[in-house]
């Protein structure tokens, strides 16, 4: 029985660019939806002259079971179906069982946190699960890896993310899965060792300047998955995303999705999908006046940047298409699972933490080269403490 990769979520926004990289790339993959008739309008989308194959399964992402027995032990699945905190665990775990590898695109700390208790099933199964693997965490982890690799005395790292807005109607489980995060802690690293964690309140924004054509912003400062996937807990480490408008997010609304308790609820998980239906379908405002306020219709840049003693080094990735950008690691590395799993580790891990340097370097030269996207880097003088 030959190994494939299975992509849950096939037709949404990330797993469609998942699937149709796949094809290209000459995979047998498996798409799975709720709807057929997505999955059937996914499969005419992407025509016939692929040098893969592909094959459909109507399945909930609640009931994985029956969808993961139809692949043989040491394929792959990718799941691209959000909010993670809400289904990332059945989904892992129920991989791991059948012996099946995993990569996700989660960003959510709480999702890493919960993982963490299967580390020792995937390691007992030979399993290697790779958690965060999209564009932002996934190259930006590895963005920042290859600079600390190259520069010492680290004074302070940070991460952000600027993106387009997504096509009205999209975006539900972003938002969802943001909503979701306020219920659990959102932590930052100050550099102080293991003790040194400190909790940020979700909705806290500062001022940031990013790289054209996004401009003077005001960012959330919203803790992911790769500061806790950082085995070092000797430098500051803090993350900021800019999620295509203004960001706008009071006490009052973090009490209330609190006291709605999403993540034990199903009446309070059902209004919040309510909620973010409204949200994803309405026209949120880009600006105030007074920061920048046009908007690029499309794509985005992950900007990482780590400061030592005397520099300040940038390194950015910008692309036109975010979920292309977002579809090239996950399939890099179910492409590597399906070559040679016994290269890499088992367990439960994020790419930043398995990846070399010498590996990083090569991704990053094979994802400057594709169209629409470009990596560089600059280096800036520091005042000194």
């Amino acid at each position: 029985m030959p190994r494939e990769v299975m992509v849950l979520g096939g037709y949404g926004l990330a797993g469609k660019a998942v699937v149709a990289s796949l094809l290209r790339g000459g995979f047998s993959v498996v798409a799975v939806g709720r709807s057929l008739k997505k999955l059937q309008s996914l499969e005419r989308s992407l025509g016939d002259g692929n040098p893969g194959t592909l094959r459909l399964q109507q399945a909930d992402v609640g009931n994985v079971q029956p969808v993961l027995n139809s692949l043989a032990p040491g394929s792959v699945v990718i799941n691209c179906v959000g909010p993670y905190i809400k289904y990332g665990m059945d989904v892992l775990e129920s991989s791991i069982e059948h012996g099946l590898h995993y990569i996700d695109l989660a960003s959510e700390q709480q999702h890493w946190r919960n993982a963490q208790s299967l580390y020792a099933k995937a390691r007992e199964n030979r399993v290697t699960a790779f958690l965060g693997a999209g564009a932002y965490p996934g190259l930006s982890g590895l963005m920042l890896r290859r600079m600390m690799e190259q520069y010492s005395e680290l004074k302070h790292l940070e991460l952000r993310l600027a993106m387009a807005p997504n096509p009205s109607g999209q975006g539900i489980a972003q938002i969802l899965s943001g909503a979701l995060e306020m219920v659990f802690p959102l932590e930052e690293k100050t550099g102080s060792g293991s003790s040194g964690q400190i909790s940020v309140s979700p909705g806290t924004t500062e001022i940031r300047d990013l790289p054209d054509p996004f401009g003077r912003r005001r960012m959330l400062r919203w803790p992911q998955l790769e500061i806790l996937a950082l085995e070092s807990d000797e430098v500051p480490f803090q993350t900021f995303i800019w999620p295509g408008h203004d960001p706008e997010i009071g006490k009052g609304q973090v009490k209330l999705v609190r006291w709605m308790r999403p993540h034990k609820s199903s009446l309070g998980y059902r209004l919040l999908q309510w909620q973010a239906r409204k949200m994803a379908s309405g026209h949120v405002g880009s600006g105030n006046g007074e920061f920048d306020s046009d908007v690029p219709e499309s794509g985005g840049i992950v900007e990482a940047i780590l400061e030592d003693r005397l520099h300040k080094h940038r390194m950015i990735l910008r692309f036109q298409d975010t979920e292309e950008a977002t579809a090239f690691l996950p399939v890099h590395l179910a492409g590597e699972l399906l070559k040679d799993a016994s290269r890499l580790e088992p367990g439960i891990s994020s790419p930043m933490q398995v990846l070399d340097g010498h590996n990083i370097q090569h991704l990053l030269a094979e994802l400057a080269v594709m169209d629409g996207v470009s990596v560089g880097m600059s280096t800036e003088p520091r005042g000194l403490d």
